[in-house]
């Protein structure tokens, strides 16, 4: 900078560089604007106090709203880039009114970068009142100048409708312009949509290879599960899984654990036998996960392999111990399976009588992996049938893991309800005079409603 600059401190005859800077502090508390702007110099260059790249944005930006023009001139020069490095570390020292002010210079200075960190501010009640309405404004900002990120993220808002009127036709279209800019979770957005929503898994995986080629381990995830599920490309499929798995992806490993226990036959909610996979490989994985990880979804697993004995010595106490941890975990599957295993007390006696009967109340591995994703409501009306030393206080106990499934809207566990609130019903009907009838009147005012929640229920068999 020349000598004609005014952004320089020339210390008067007689001053120390502490007393200078003393008394510019003194005078910046009556709200005198110069003496702002002198401080913020001094903080600058460490004239008579520590250096502070901090404490002259605060000053600088105080004198700038003062209308101190060199003060202004500063921060137009100085550039956005300062404002964002010093409104992060605003925030990071949690100072968040001047973290605010910052991100506010850094968007008058024309970067719509900051946009997002701004909508974030105002969406949190940082630094200032809290306003969803503004943050969705600011997003909407960004979005519009093009910053992928910006985009991105209005268009979570358009799908959740929380900060803006939701519109889902909108949400797709904004996330499709970030994806086709290289954001990759928007990619992952539209791949996820792509297969789920459309039907379209060509263009899935064009999305999940794309985001898996910058090195994404979600994304090489996705395009496994998509390879194996979808694609039928086992070995591209085990590749990428295994990639994402050495890159941290926990649920990656997860997939790898089922895909030892399953081989690649079953990944993704589909049931088949397993007869052809690494049991010992599957429990060591899902154990790990399971114990050491205390990752929820391998919960339901690992107690499978208890269940079963995949890979280790079966123990159905055990197992039940994990599968009611996944239960509560709100694992639908848990919560169904745990269901069935109370109605029947194999939780108060976990010793199969023999394989007849482990077969026929249960099911063996064979025929229980054909049915592992839900019992059917014809099945388990038979067993209930077959099975008359069913009680009424196991029973009501399964209808509390049942009931929890339901209520994530899970069509089949609401099925399962019904039967059992028939079949308590029907027991109960047997000896009226000693029935409760304050619990078959509860009971049966719940059968209507699940029976009608049924016809809205998406069925999937």
């Amino acid at each position: 900078m020349d000598n004609e600059r005014k952004d320089r401190v020339t210390i008067p005859e007689g001053y120390t560089a502490e007393q200078y800077y003393s008394e510019q502090m003194e005078k910046m508390k009556t709200g005198d604007a110069d003496a702002t702007f002198m401080a913020g110099l001094c903080f600058r260059d460490g004239i008579g106090c520590t250096q502070s790249e901090t404490n002259f944005a605060a000053c600088l930006m105080v004198a700038a709203n003062k209308g101190h023009e060199t003060a202004n001139a500063l921060c137009s020069e100085l550039g956005s880039d300062f404002f964002i490095r010093t409104g992060d570390e605003f925030r990071n020292a949690k100072i968040m009114p001047n973290a605010l002010q910052s991100y506010l210079w850094a968007f008058k200075l024309k970067d719509r970068t900051v946009c997002v960190k701004l909508a974030d501010m105002y969406a949190e009640g940082l630094g200032t009142q809290k306003d969803t309405q503004l943050a969705g404004r600011f997003l909407l900002t960004g979005a519009e100048a093009g910053i992928a990120e910006a985009q991105y993220r209005y268009s979570e808002e358009l799908s959740d409708g929380k900060w803006v009127k939701q519109n889902e036709e909108a949400a797709n279209e904004w996330c499709l312009k970030a994806a086709e800019q290289g954001h990759v979770r928007a990619m992952l957005s539209m791949g996820i949509h792509d297969w789920a929503e459309e039907g379209d898994i060509f263009t899935a995986e064009e999305w999940f290879r794309k985001a898996a080629d910058t090195g994404d381990r979600e994304g090489m995830r996705l395009l496994g599960e998509l390879d194996a599920e979808e694609l039928l490309k086992p070995e591209e499929a085990f590749e990428m899984l295994t990639r994402a798995a050495e890159l941290g992806s926990k649920d990656a490993e997860l997939d790898l654990g089922k895909w030892y226990l399953f081989e690649h036959k079953w990944l993704y909610g589909r049931a088949y036998e397993a007869e052809s996979g690494d049991h010992e490989k599957a429990a060591e994985i899902l154990r790990r996960l399971a114990e050491e990880e205390d990752f929820s979804d391998a919960y339901y697993y690992w107690g499978l392999c208890l269940l079963d004995g995949y890979g280790v010595t079966a123990d159905v106490s055990r197992s039940i111990e994990w599968l009611k941890k996944a239960a509560e975990h709100n694992s639908t599957d848990a919560q169904k399976l745990m269901g069935y295993l109370i109605a029947f007390n194999v939780d108060n006696h976990p010793v199969w009588p023999d394989d007849y009967e482990r077969s026929d109340f249960y099911g063996d591995a064979t025929y229980f992996n054909r049915r592992r994703k839900s019992i059917s409501e014809k099945y388990l009306k038979g067993w209930l049938e077959w099975h008359e030393y069913v009680k009424t206080h196991n029973a009501l106990r399964a209808i509390e893991w049942y009931r929890m499934a339901a209520e994530q809207g899970d069509a089949e566990a609401a099925e399962q309800l019904c039967i059992l609130f028939r079949h308590v019903l029907e027991e109960m009907q047997k000896d009226p005079e000693n029935a409760d009838k304050d619990l078959m009147e509860e009971i049966s005012g719940e059968l209507e409603e699940w029976t009608q929640a049924l016809s809205e229920f998406d069925r999937y068999h």
